[in-house]
């Protein structure tokens, strides 16, 4: 019998006191400095296909291939490497003095261990938290 993985799909959006996307841009455009800001220690592995690799657990190392779509103020960020396989988004909105930042995720786990885990409750909760983490480590903020 056959098991078809559902995907699975979290959002999280920060609203922040920051007057312009252009800052926030800056900051994900240069993954290079992504080690002096984010909470986790993050990798670059290969700098021209913008390839990084981070723990957010010490145990399991997530691997992203990060494109930059400036005009819609997006990064999309592709699980090539550890637990996970689909794709992030951030995503940048101005609003009059504020600018919303949001990450949505569509993934699956690489086997049914990793899919279960990562269908839980505890992993969505996690999962925002750690989001929530980096937004706020964005330093032009």
């Amino acid at each position: 019998m056959m098991f078809k993985k559902k995907s699975i799909e979290i959002k999280v959006s920060k609203e922040t006191e920051c007057l312009s996307i252009e800052k926030i841009r800056q900051a994900f455009n240069n993954i290079q400095e992504y080690s002096n800001w984010w909470p986790v220690p993050v990798r670059v592995v290969d700098p021209e296909k913008n390839y990084i690799q981070f723990a957010p657990v010490f145990f399991i190392k997530i691997g992203w291939e990060v494109t930059y779509e400036s005009s819609v103020n997006a990064v999309h960020c592709e699980y090539i490497n550890g637990p996970l396989r689909g794709y992030g988004n951030w995503t940048f909105e101005q609003k009059e003095n504020k600018v919303i930042i949001s990450y949505r995720i569509k993934v699956l786990g690489n086997n049914l261990f990793y899919h279960f885990l990562a269908s839980t409750f505890i992993f969505k909760i996690k999962h925002i938290h750690d989001i929530k983490k980096i937004i706020r480590s964005i330093p032009q903020l």
